[in-house]
């Protein structure tokens, strides 16, 4: 594990205690070296240093009234794929004379751009959506414009051409239609980029009203799409959006993907990092643990605020740090599911 950040704040608020840690465990002092030195900030000057590395590139952006882009970074995984973070993940296989990119990320489409261009002078030929939401297409138009066939189910491309709906009500557009998919299928299809092969596989209803995701297999990585976020709990349209998605379905398509796997699989996610066939079948054991247990709950008599008091995931680990702690609002959607059928 890398370097880990702690902040200490002692009771009355006086100072910050800042040290760095590594691994999470106690280590002596390699000859030679200085051992790790907790070092103590007054807080009015450390709010005075944060504030002055953060103005510069705050107030361009407030200026603006627009959102600051998420923070960005790659890592390469194996054979040529590659996981670009931005806000929500994006996948890039690299072949011989082209590329095929899993997503387009949101909001950002110049540091995608430029990032793709760090890795490769080959063209994106292909770009496969694994679903509609904008957090995953926002990239389509200027990858479209440079050439790039966008691939989706039809699902998913009748979805990104209606306004999406999100949380209280509030509409987004949909995407302009030169980022709308040119081909679609029904069921899985299969792309072929300068040698690099992806087998793109149709969900059940899962996340959302039309999923899918994506096998690399000379790579053996599986792109997830949002069918899975490993650093929360399950985030589907059941009680917003389109009140489609299905965690039944979602099972159903971890099932899938884990009877492809191996114990070498890649699994990238749609949010958060990569993970593999031993975690994410943790994972699934703890949703289907979770289910029962609402459900004898709910045969109990108990309500939706009963239940999340239960505090049935207070001691869960299967989501990784860092990531919202959403485990109260997902047992509450489990339970509305569960008792209404929408979202089951």
């Amino acid at each position: 594990m890398g370097a880990n950040l702690l902040v200490d704040v002692c009771e009355k608020g006086e100072h910050v205690a800042l040290s760095r840690e590594r691994d999470t465990v106690n280590r002596p002092a390699r000859r030679g070296v200085a051992p790790a030195v907790k070092t103590t900030i007054p807080v009015p000057l450390l709010a005075a240093l944060l504030l002055a590395a953060l103005l510069p590139a705050v107030l361009p952006l407030a200026a603006a009234g627009q959102p600051a882009p998420p923070q960005t970074s790659t890592v390469p995984l194996r054979n040529g794929v590659y996981l670009l973070r931005g806000g929500s993940n994006a996948v890039l296989a690299v072949g011989t004379d082209g590329a095929a990119l899993v997503d387009s990320e949101f909001r950002n489409p110049d540091g995608l751009l430029q990032r793709i261009a760090d890795i490769t002078s080959v063209p994106v030929r292909y770009v496969v959506n694994t679903h509609a939401h904008p957090d995953h297409v926002g990239g389509n138009v200027r990858l479209a414009g440079l050439g790039a066939i966008i691939v989706a189910t039809e699902g998913a491309a009748d979805a990104m051409a209606q306004p999406f709906p999100g949380p209280n009500g509030r509409e987004e557009p949909p995407i302009d239609a030169a980022g709308l998919p040119r081909e679609t299928f029904q069921g899985s299809r299969t792309i072929v980029v300068g040698g690099q092969e992806a087998r793109i596989i149709e969900a059940p209803r899962s996340h959302s009203a039309s999923d899918a995701y994506v096998h690399f297999p000379a790579a053996n990585v599986i792109v997830m799409g949002d069918l899975h976020h490993s650093n929360e709990y399950p985030v589907y349209d059941a009680n917003m959006g389109c009140r489609c998605g299905s965690f039944e379905g979602n099972l159903q398509a971890y099932d899938a993907m884990l009877a492809i796997a191996d114990d070498d699989t890649i699994f990238v996610p749609g949010h958060g990092g990569p993970t593999n066939k031993r975690e994410v079948a943790a994972y699934v054991a703890m949703l289907r643990r979770v289910r029962d247990e609402v459900s004898m709950a709910i045969g109990r008599g108990l309500n939706a605020d009963d239940v999340v008091a239960l505090r049935l995931l207070a001691d869960d680990r299967s989501p990784t740090w860092p990531g919202p702690d959403n485990r109260d609002a997902f047992i509450r959607v489990l339970f509305n599911a569960l008792t209404t059928g929408v979202g089951r």
